[in-house]
């Protein structure tokens, strides 16, 4: 049967980028270690909780963030900080990527980039469009996660969700995550 095959690709790949992220970003890992990477100021944006789902591991900072942003926006924009940050409540996790451009506009240019590879993504399916908190956000499904990306001042957002399928619940943790990143 060549639909079951392809099943088989399908769901083995998203098995191990699913491991593959929880791998960079520290699944699993001590929650003591809390700073992968050097610090600098961009620590005081990260979120300790995201509702109930509490900071689970390292938070990746400085250049191992940097360099890590880089390959998953494949875009050659140079961003000047960011960090990835795990969060955790039973079954339900997050992870947010945040990078930090030197302005609105190099931000705004980021997204837009990785914004135009989506339709040809075969990682990242069912692109939409929303509106929250009066802002566009986009939403994908892939890896493993449900998605939500967007531009946040010089930020550019990712919040990947897992088992978390209650789309309102999804949406109130955008909200949230916008909220905790404007402190």
């Amino acid at each position: 049967m060549p639909g079951k095959g392809r099943i088989t690709v399908i769901l083995a790949f998203v098995l191990l980028s699913t491991a593959a992220i929880m791998y960079i970003t520290g699944f699993g890992q001590d929650p003591q270690v809390q700073v992968k990477g050097s610090a600098g100021g961009i620590m005081k944006l990260v979120p300790s909780r995201l509702g109930e789902l509490s900071l689970t591991g390292p938070v990746v900072t400085g250049e191992e963030a940097k360099s890590q942003l880089d390959r998953l926006h494949g875009t050659g924009i140079a961003i000047d900080d960011g960090f990835i940050a795990s969060y955790g409540g039973g079954i339900q996790q997050a992870i947010l990527w945040v990078s930090l451009s030197g302005t609105e506009g190099e931000a705004f240019q980021l997204l837009d980039i990785m914004d135009a590879k989506m339709p040809a993504s075969r990682v990242f399916t069912g692109r939409r469009e929303l509106r929250i908190n009066g802002r566009p956000v986009f939403f994908v499904v892939g890896a493993g996660m449900d998605n939500y990306y967007w531009q946040q001042g010089k930020m550019v957002v990712w919040l990947g969700l897992i088992n978390i399928s209650d789309a309102a619940r999804q949406e109130g943790l955008v909200r949230l995550t916008m909220q905790e990143l404007q402190r």
